[in-house]
């Protein structure tokens, strides 16, 4: 059985830790608080050496508001060279590409559709020639060529935007070798998936 005075020493150790304890605790807190306080006044820094201009699905353009680049000593020839892009059909990402010049139309649009179906049809035959012109077998490729058409569709979609996006770059470096760009060190450049166009600053 424990005596009086190791019950009283066990409860003031027991008092002495939960100060400590205590101690701690507030010790934490505070340093918590000071560290969040730290990255609460930390100012915001805005970067003045790039510009990102989104695409208005709504307008078909690519448009961003004066009073959002107000900062940028440049603006004025942004908006003006915007201008200029809007009244370009390539910058219009919901407008069909149509390749001009036979050549471009040709690989475009019937090259894909030809070398495929040839080479479906040349499948078809064999199949046919061997199942002795079997009818489910006709109208199963039947219907898996009505599927081959509608991927050709998608693949040629595929090959418009890639072309597209290689005809806006073009016009973006011919713009970056402007004397207006080259003096005042920027340059343009499309972002991922054309959603939006990139004017940065370089040194």
């Amino acid at each position: 059985m424990n005596s009086p005075s190791k019950l009283k020493k066990v409860k003031i150790k027991d008092i002495i830790e939960e100060d400590k304890n205590e101690e701690e605790l507030e010790e934490e807190n505070s340093a918590y608080y000071a560290r969040h306080t730290v990255i609460i006044d930390k100012p915001i820094k805005l970067d003045l050496n790039k510009i990102m201009i989104p695409y208005d699905f709504d307008n078909n353009r690519y448009v961003i508001k004066e009073n959002d680049i107000k900062f940028y000593e440049n603006k004025e020839y942004v908006l003006k060279t915007l201008k200029i892009f809007e009244d370009n059909p390539l910058f219009n990402i919901e407008k069909k590409l149509n390749p001009q010049g036979c050549c471009k139309k040709f690989i475009f649009v019937y090259l894909p559709t030809l070398i495929v179906f040839l080479i479906y049809f040349y499948i078809t035959f064999l199949l046919a020639v061997y199942t002795f012109f079997n009818i489910g077998v006709l109208y199963y490729c039947f219907v898996v060529g009505i599927s081959l058409n509608n991927f050709i569709k998608i693949l040629k979609y595929s090959f418009y935007d890639k072309f597209k996006v290689g005809q806006i770059n073009k016009i973006l470096n011919a713009e970056n070798k402007s004397d207006e760009c080259i003096q005042n060190k920027i340059k343009w450049q499309l972002g991922d998936s054309s959603y939006f166009l990139e004017v940065i600053k370089y040194e």
